[in-house]
Formats: C-alpha cells, sequence, structure tokens
C-alpha cells in the first residue's frame, strides 16, 4: 500500500477460531499482517494450537474440549442402542464380519434374559454384551441377542453339549430344589 493510503479494514477474522476482530484494537504489527493478508491469531490459546499444529483451540463449533466431552459423554448415557450399534460395526470391519444391523435391531432390555438381574453400567460382568447366537453368521438380523457379560463370557468358548455338561454337573452337586445364595460378582 502507497504511504499515506487509509487502510478500509474494518473487521478481522481469526485464522483459527474465526473470532472476529476489531482492526482498530489489533497492535500495528497485526495490522501489517492484516493489510498483507496474511493470517491473524486472536489469542495465546489460538497462537498456541497453530504452532501446535493443530486445527483449532476450539472444535469447529466454538465450544472447548471440556464441553464437548461433557456433551459426548451425555449423549452416550442417553443413546445406548446408536452406541452399541456404531461398537458393533466398528468390529464388524477391523475383524472383516458380515454386518447388516439397523438401530432398530439393537434393543436393551432392563434385564439379562439368561439369569434375570437387572444390568449394571461399568460393571463388565453385568452390563449388556452383544452375542452373535451362530458366529458364523456375523452381525446380522435375527443372530444377535442382548444378554450380560457373563452369560456371554460362558457361551463364548464352550459348546452346546459342554454347557449341557456343566448345567448336569451343578444340578448333580447342588440339587434342583436346592435353593442356595450365591454372592453377587
Amino acid at each position: 500500500m502507497p504511504k499515506g493510503h487509509k487502510c478500509t479494514i474494518e473487521f478481522v477474522r481469526c485464522s483459527q477460531c474465526s473470532a472476529v476482530m476489531l482492526y482498530t484494537d489489533l497492535s500495528l504489527g497485526r495490522k501489517r499482517r492484516a493489510r498483507e493478508g496474511k493470517n491473524l491469531v486472536c489469542s495465546k490459546p489460538c497462537l498456541s494450537a497453530v504452532r501446535k499444529g493443530s486445527r483449532s483451540c476450539t472444535n469447529m463449533f466454538g465450544i472447548s474440549s471440556q464441553a464437548r466431552k461433557e456433551y459426548q459423554s451425555l449423549w452416550l448415557r442417553n443413546n445406548p442402542e446408536r452406541r452399541t450399534l456404531a461398537e458393533i460395526r466398528s468390529r464388524a470391519r477391523k475383524t472383516g464380519v458380515k454386518f447388516n444391523l439397523t438401530l432398530e435391531d439393537i434393543v436393551i432390555p432392563k434385564v439379562c434374559p439368561v439369569f434375570g438381574f437387572v444390568f449394571r453400567k461399568g460393571d463388565k460382568l453385568h452390563s449388556p454384551s452383544v452375542d452373535r447366537i451362530n458366529n458364523r453368521k456375523g452381525y446380522t438380523k435375527g443372530n444377535i441377542q442382548i444378554i450380560s457379560g457373563l452369560a456371554n463370557v460362558m457361551k463364548n468358548k464352550a459348546t452346546p453339549a459342554e454347557l449341557l455338561l456343566f448345567a448336569e454337573w451343578i444340578n448333580k452337586c447342588y440339587g434342583p430344589t436346592k435353593k442356595r445364595r450365591y454372592k453377587r460378582l
């Protein structure tokens, strides 16, 4: 720009978070950068993000990473079926297993259909777990059931014949009518 020419820039945007800054509030060096069309940053967090190579100090919606984590945590708690579907889809891709489920196929009951206890979050054995009825068919419609982690682990490696032998042994040792109280895990 020629000397003595007045700059017509009124506002400039931060190149990181798109915050609007008044041109008159900028320092002389920053005004020069704005006139030259170079990138400007509005604050130290944006500057440090630029130096680290990060896209932004906040995400594209202008919220902090802490607020985003809180929102994600709340969303995951309120949408367990969607979370489960996403986890199954990801697992199927990684393992190369067939997948054709929709959100309507994921129905999480309140209690375990095998043992009858109420599901508890944070406890792997007593929380919902996706079980493939026939492992060769993959995650397909009609081939999954939601059972507890405990039931899934028990069913995981054993064949139906082995499970029947185990049940017969339990029946022989403790009897069909004996009600024994077990300490819940």
